[in-house]
């Protein structure tokens, strides 16, 4: 592409990314770093002279800054330089416009960066423009710096921390999180371990217009008691050792939110108590003679599927779909891997804040490759760790593959995939009958066993399989019976066939919801018409 030397831009739509090369080689580079640019959605203009520098930022306009760190006449024995200089005028008169070093030094690990008065936004080495890539890295770090002036000057309540990134998934949950704030609803909160749900959580508070204080519990490995105390408070007396009323973290999250971690394992005795407080905002103390009301806003959350723990009787129904009535299912760190240099930015920051370091923001691709290479069963909780640890044992500026450790710690990949819903459709299955010869001939194996078995043993043979596979033989099943008896099927006589017996008496309840945590509709499987 030929460009004349006194050309400052390329042609591009109104709409394009305007960016500003600041460097005293800028003319020989222009073209093809104009060209490759034009390609991704920029418009490049350029400015050899650091005298003009400002001017020229004036002038273009830019979105996005590209500053060399060396002209001549730098003051080497100063560990000065010009660019370093510009860097903090241009921030502090054009301080909204993004700014990243472009710099031909940023690979030589040996040589200490210059300390900078003011950050930049970001840092690319200047690349080997007939290696390719370069210009598809450059894009995304522009873009990065550009969104990270953009979060800065936010005002602090729209801090979404680690909640960044392009994934479609990270969008939605981003958006459900936003439009949760604007509401006082129940939200259930689902994620792998380590994806963030707390985070999640403090950001809804935090964004909300809620003036009390946000309390967060995790439920697990508490006994009902405790959690009784825990949750609603007790009053003296109210069980050995209680010599002191204590309010509880309703009471303590008045006018505020209440964060339940793992919430699954609150005691079944306990959910009616939790339904009641939900629905009205009314509870009574462990031991107390009068009820207290508060303006509680609730979110909970699960690593586990909802309808699996109603169906073991670990949940009630009804406070499953109460809590659930606002759903942000969180992606783990596999789903969302393209985000991975906005999440390796904000914990290096974070990194160098606790560790005093100074260690750049500059995500080499040797090391990219290596953080993408590793499963992450930690989500984003090992993430951070994980640049922790390497920022803090670094010798260099920008971190190496050398410098990242995992700690085998979690190798197996977590039982839940965040990808899931934990409150799954119920729509019918399909009710062909299935062909013998086919892939499902277990279910159907296991569908002819089901009717072999005594009558008061098929309801526990059913409930011995995992979901999919319960839902699978049980549509068989009904299909079965339709055509032997001819007539449709009912809850009735499912419950009669399945014989699920309690004190004697068939419990047509019981079934009922035992079909309808796998998913099906008597009314609307074809097979049942």
């Amino acid at each position: 592409m030929a460009v004349r030397r006194n050309e400052t831009s390329v042609s591009q739509p109104a709409s394009a990314v305007r960016a500003l090369l600041i460097d005293d080689e800028a003319d020989s580079m222009f073209p093809v770093l104009a060209q490759g640019l034009e390609a991704r959605g920029f418009r490049l203009a350029k400015e050899t002279r650091a005298a003009n520098a400002l001017n020229a930022v004036k002038d273009t306009k830019p979105d996005v800054i590209l500053l060399d760190l060396h002209f001549p006449g730098d003051d080497a024995m100063a560990s000065k330089t010009t660019g370093g200089r510009l860097l903090a005028e241009i921030r502090q008169k054009f301080e909204p416009i993004p700014v990243v070093v472009f710099t031909n030094r940023l690979d030589d690990v040996d040589i200490p960066m210059e300390t900078f008065d003011v950050p930049p936004h970001g840092y690319f080495a200047k690349p080997d423009f007939d290696k390719p890539g370069w210009a598809e890295r450059l894009d995304q770090d522009m873009r990065s710096a550009i969104d990270t002036a953009r979060f800065m000057r936010a005002p602090d309540d729209g801090d979404l921390g680690f909640l960044v990134g392009q994934t479609k998934e990270m969008r939605d949950a981003v958006a459900r999180i936003r439009a949760a704030a604007r509401n006082t609803l129940p939200v259930l909160i689902y994620g792998e371990t380590g994806s963030g749900k707390q985070l999640a959580a403090e950001a809804i508070h935090r964004l909300s217009e809620r003036k009390g204080r946000f309390e967060h519990f995790n439920c697990a490995g508490t006994n009902g008691d405790t959690l009784d105390s825990t949750l609603f408070g007790h009053v003296r007396g109210a069980f050995t050792g209680a010599v002191d009323t204590k309010p509880g973290l309703f009471e303590l999250a008045d006018k505020g939110t209440l964060f339940l971690d793992e919430f699954q394992h609150i005691p079944t005795e306990l959910q009616d108590k939790l339904m009641t407080v939900v629905e009205s905002g009314v509870f009574r103390p462990l031991g107390g003679k009068a009820d207290k009301k508060v303006d509680v806003r609730l979110i909970v959350a699960t690593n586990h599927n909802l309808s699996d723990l109603a169906m073991e009787g670990r949940l009630r129904e009804d406070l499953g779909y109460r809590l659930g009535v606002l759903l942000i299912a969180l992606p783990s760190l596999r789903q969302r891997m393209s985000d991975l240099l906005e999440l390796f930015e904000i914990f290096i920051a974070k990194a160098n804040k606790a560790t005093n370091r100074n260690v750049f923001e500059t995500l080499r691709p040797e090391t990219r490759q290596k953080l993408e290479s590793h499963d992450w069963p930690g989500n984003i909780r090992e993430l951070e760790a994980t640049i922790k640890r390497a920022v803090a044992g670094t010798s260099s500026n920008v971190l190496r593959p050398e410098d990242i450790e995992f700690l085998p710690i979690a190798r197996s990949r977590p039982a839940v995939d965040s990808a899931a819903s934990p409150l799954p459709s119920i729509a019918p299955p399909s009710a062909a009958p299935i062909d013998i010869d086919s892939p499902d001939a277990l279910t159907a194996l296991l569908t002819d066993r089901l009717e072999g078995t005594p009558l008061v043993r098929r309801y526990q043979s059913l409930m011995g399989h995992e979901r999919n596979l319960r839902t699978a033989i049980l549509t068989e099943f009904i299909c079965r019976l339709r055509k032997r008896t001819g007539k449709k099927v009912g809850h009735k006589q499912l419950a009669a066939e399945l014989d699920t017996l309690v004190n004697g008496v068939t419990d047509y309840d019981k079934i009922r919801q035992f079909v309808s945590s796998c998913g099906v509709r008597l009314t609307e499987l074809e097979c049942n018409q």
